[in-house]
């Protein structure tokens, strides 16, 4: 995810740059760079200012690949084969991961609470039916041959539901990003099954308030 919003900043950067050729072919590199970061400043401003907290912090990763790219298009200056040569990488790397990211995407799905018992998980099910005080995820193994992650909210957050916002793996961690809505639900103790068919050894839940949600001890 940070890779992708750093490559997304140097693209706006680039753009940015190219765009102030239309403006004049005879503006010097400083301003151009000063353009640039121009932008930057004003996106990361947007992020802090405008959209704040846990949402507005992507936008503040994309303002940080603008900026980078204005400090870089200043330090290689007048240089016309860096310049391309600089936008050529760019642009190559985004391919590349472009590709990358489709091919290795990971396939999940939420499992439906009825197949719950199917899936052997009924077991899990009962206990933190009994214990509403169960808060966070385990791991499970489920019958498509996959895995599932059962993740429960604790009666701290009753009334709410979970809704699934993004599964990816990144960096050897498989991250998840869930969203709870307050919305009088009656279950003492809400919970979603996720299955994943790719899951790294390193697993990190959160919430679009924050929240890190733990493993479960046994």
């Amino acid at each position: 995810m940070l890779s992708t919003l750093l490559l997304i900043g140097f693209i706006i950067g680039i753009i940015i740059y190219l765009v102030t050729y239309v403006y004049g072919k005879g503006i010097p590199n400083v301003k151009r760079s000063l353009s640039v970061l121009c932008g930057g400043i004003i996106l990361l401003l947007v992020s802090i200012l405008l959209i704040g907290g846990f949402e507005g912090m992507p936008f503040g990763i994309v303002s940080i690949g603008v900026i980078s790219m204005a400090i870089i298009f200043f330090i290689v200056g007048k240089s016309s084969f860096w310049k391309k040569t600089l936008c050529l990488i760019v642009l190559l790397y985004a391919v590349v991961f472009s590709a990358y990211t489709y091919f290795d995407k990971v396939n999940y799905w939420v499992v439906d609470k009825g197949n719950v018992e199917s899936q052997g998980l009924l077991t899990h099910l009962h206990n933190i039916e009994g214990n509403p005080s169960i808060r966070g995820y385990k791991m499970f193994n489920i019958l498509e041959g996959s895995k599932g992650i059962f993740l429960t909210l604790g009666e701290q957050m009753r009334g709410n539901t979970i809704e699934l916002l993004d599964v990816e793996n990144s960096n050897g961690r498989t991250e998840i990003k869930i969203r709870t809505n307050y919305n009088n639900s009656l279950e003492k103790n809400h919970f979603i099954v996720i299955g994943i068919d790719k899951i790294e050894s390193e697993i990190l839940i959160t919430d679009t308030d924050g929240t890190v949600y733990k493993e479960i001890s046994d």
